[in-house]
């Protein structure tokens, strides 16, 4: 059985903790954009002329806000992965509050996150084998 308070405050906690990061994160990114601030470059790119995990995460946001799901997924597709899988636990969430029935829609097991964790390491793999041996640069 669920016990629906805590789910509610959790979820509220949650929610408004991340729409004050989410917040936070999206004015700096405009005011990055109109060179404002700037964003200090990636420490492993600079060293090692390879991309990290979370390069072109920036782009990546910029693309998918702007409805280029193909161009964010180039980016970096960790932006667009994390969005699906926080947009699977927020609708699963406010289904389980409505219908209060006991059953929970959404899955509380940790294979989309191990499956995000792949995602993100294969695609780091696969972008800086494709920079260094293709001579190919997916953030160019």
């Amino acid at each position: 059985m669920i016990d629906r308070k805590i789910l509610f405050r959790d979820f509220l906690i949650v929610n408004i903790s991340g729409m004050l990061g989410a917040g936070i994160l999206f004015v700096g990114m405009l005011l990055s954009r109109f060179d404002v601030i700037t964003i200090p470059d990636c420490t492993f790119h600079a060293l090692t002329h390879m991309y990290c995990p979370g390069c072109g995460g920036t782009r990546a946001t910029f693309a998918l806000l702007s409805g280029k799901i193909i161009a964010s997924i180039k980016y970096n597709p960790a932006v667009v992965f994390g969005a699906l899988l926080i947009l699977y636990y927020e609708i699963g969430i406010v289904v389980t509050l409505i219908k209060n029935n006991g059953k929970r829609y959404y899955t509380t097991k940790l294979w989309p996150i191990y499956l995000y964790l792949v995602i993100v390491f294969s695609f780091f793999i696969i972008r800086n084998l494709l920079l260094v041996f293709c001579g190919i640069d997916m953030l160019a």
